[in-house]
């Protein structure tokens, strides 16, 4: 028995000795230390439960929990990723407060639908401007078709006259009278262009025709470059050229124009020249007196208008 627990003693003391003092071996003829391997490195701290995490008041320890200080339904789980564990979900007003909540969220829009109808219907009322080209004849020719002039808004503008280069009379008329208007309207605008005559007074049938087709040809750039939205005119020769002109440009889709063609108050119960051409062609034929509205029922018939 000593001799066994000498043995173990002097076993334990060699055992210190070698983890103390590096050991010195020999590998394949250089000397080689062999170094006490390196303490294992701490590893990571072992979770702690949620409820240490939490106070107390938020843990429930049946179902999740969503954000913090809100608690899920009883038998819900709270997952994000497939941990359980707390999960940040969508904020949702109180079930209590959800209608008051999605009205305030509704009421600057509602409140801007008045302001927004009201603008619209402002801007519908305006009209736009319409390019006005009156065609005005010699004599009471004129005076009618200024009648007629004087009792529309400013939106007919710019007003473009047509008349024939051997009026004298109308162009003295026409300035008076836009003088007169420019005191009513400040933008009021209007241009004077002059075109050869179709036909004279007294002047035979033949050349009536070759005179008329001239007129067309020049009064077809005219027409072009003015470009009007509407016609006006009363009778007068120089209206069929015009009449003739604009029609050409519509056909080839240039420009349309809406041609209103008024009877003179002085023609009761036939139609004059330019009237009988020009009654297939208008957009609107206009007459002043019911004998007429009976004979051509494609006429309207509105009174004494001038």
């Amino acid at each position: 028995m000593q001799a066994r627990a000498r043995r173990t003693l002097r076993t334990g003391a060699g055992l210190r000795a070698s983890l103390s003092a590096p050991a010195v071996r020999r590998c394949r003829g250089s000397p080689c230390r062999a170094q006490a391997p390196p303490p294992p490195a701490p590893g990571p701290a072992p979770p702690q439960p949620l409820g240490a995490l939490l106070p107390p008041a938020l843990v429930r320890p049946r179902g999740g929990l969503g954000r913090v200080g809100r608690r899920l339904p009883r038998g819900a789980s709270a997952r994000s990723g497939g941990r359980s564990g707390c999960a940040m979900q969508p904020w949702f007003p109180p079930p209590g407060s959800t209608g008051a909540f999605f009205l305030l969220l509704l009421l600057p829009p509602l409140l801007l639908v008045p302001f927004v109808l009201l603008a619209r219907r402002r801007h519908d009322r305006r009209t736009p401007p319409l390019r006005l080209l009156v065609v005005a004849g010699s004599g009471g020719h004129t005076t009618e078709i200024l009648r007629l002039l004087s009792c529309l808004s400013e939106s007919y503008s710019p007003r473009c006259y047509v008349l024939a280069d051997s009026d004298k009379m109308s162009e003295a008329k026409i300035r008076s009278f836009e003088q007169k208007r420019a005191e009513r309207f400040s933008n009021s605008q209007f241009t004077l262009d002059r075109i050869p005559r179709s036909r004279e007074v007294r002047q035979s049938w033949t050349s009536s025709v070759v005179t008329t087709a001239y007129s067309i040809l020049y009064s077809l750039p005219l027409t072009y470059k003015l470009k009007p939205d509407l016609i006006l005119c009363n009778g007068p020769g120089t209206c069929v050229p015009v009449c003739i002109s604009a029609l050409l440009l519509g056909l080839l889709g240039m420009k349309r124009a809406i041609i209103v063609y008024v009877e003179s108050i002085c023609r009761v119960e036939t139609l004059s020249l330019s009237g009988k051409i020009l009654y297939y062609f208008s957009d609107y034929f206009i007459v002043q007196w019911p004998a007429l509205k009976e004979k051509y029922p494609k006429s309207v018939y509105l009174g004494r208008i001038v």
